[in-house]
């Protein structure tokens, strides 16, 4: 996988709050108001908690598909 290319398996908030902190470094202007923005699961537990079970699921995905998985040609 290429660093341009998204990540099926990304978590949205991890993203999300690296983006934030490139555009932050890039001196992009502060987003003002008291929105909660995409980063905000990371805050609260239960849904950080949520986030990390769709990464396991997510994981035992992979884990099961390159198991599976077959080079062709190979038989």
């Amino acid at each position: 996988m290429q660093q341009q290319e998204d990540s099926l398996w990304a978590r949205s908030s991890l993203v999300a709050h690296k983006m934030r902190s490139m555009e932050l470094q890039a001196v992009k202007p502060h987003k003002k108001g008291n929105r909660r923005g995409p980063t905000y699961a990371y805050n609260v537990k239960v849904l950080w908690n949520q986030a990390m079970r769709v990464a396991e699921q997510a994981q035992k995905g992979y884990e099961h598909f390159v198991e599976a998985w077959r080079p062709a040609g190979l038989e």
